[in-house]
């Protein structure tokens, strides 16, 4: 009996260390099974919040290459006496159309006015003081493409040079003062050709439209307002 008894004790033991164990191996187990699960979702979570980031730096960069002018681009310019319809060439002159731009954003030249006219030679607007003397306070350097693709930047380009933009009949270029790397906001549009300019102004682009508009303006007209089409 007392031996029986011993051998149901032991018996009984090891059942009780049986389970024991295999209680501590499914609480291990569901750990184990718990941190992997918890490590999956972090990933999951860090994935997608790089999805996200990259969408949002995609949708930044599509904005912002939505405000880069690109070859064909036109400004529109209601005047008192009708619209201005320019095409932009920043093939040719990039810095140039690029601060043109981003005056034209700013909403810069709405209300100035065209304060020179030279029937025949020029209309000139952009100075915010309205005598020529003024301007955005940022100056952009001269810049001038020639036709065999070399850019002279910094000073006149060199009589070997032939514009890829000439100062045609309804060209749009900067004006500025005897340092070549003054230009800063105000413009000019030629009335009738003035090869004369060439290789020494830049110009930028050219009048589509309202070629009747630009004969008519007189000093103190406004540009009611400027923008992008």
């Amino acid at each position: 009996m007392e031996q029986s008894q011993g051998n149901s004790i032991s018996k009984g033991w090891i059942a009780l260390m049986v389970i024991a164990l295999a209680l501590g191996g499914i609480y291990y187990m569901d750990r184990s099974l718990l941190k992997d699960a918890k490590t999956s979702q972090s990933e999951k979570n860090n994935s997608r919040q790089k999805q996200e980031v990259t969408a949002q730096n995609m949708n930044e960069e599509a904005t912002a290459n939505q405000n880069q002018p690109v070859s064909g681009d036109s400004a529109v310019i209601e005047t008192s006496k009708g619209t201005i319809t320019v095409k932009l060439r920043p093939d040719a002159a990039p810095k140039t159309v690029q601060n043109f731009l981003g005056l034209v954003n700013k909403k810069f030249y709405d209300g100035l006015t065209f304060h020179r006219v030279e029937p025949g030679f020029v209309i000139q607007g952009g100075d915010p003081k309205g005598d020529g003397t003024g301007g955005s306070g940022v100056s952009i350097p001269l810049e001038i493409k020639c036709k065999d693709g070399t850019m002279t930047e910094g000073g006149v380009a060199p009589s070997s040079c032939e514009p890829l933009l000439k100062h045609a009949d309804g060209a749009i270029a900067m004006a500025r003062t005897n340092d070549p790397n003054s230009a800063t906001s105000q413009f000019y549009i030629t009335n009738g050709a003035q090869a004369f300019l060439d290789r020494n102004y830049a110009v930028f682009g050219y009048v589509t439209e309202g070629m009747d508009v630009v004969r008519t303006i007189q000093k103190g007209d406004i540009m009611k307002s400027v923008h992008m089409k």
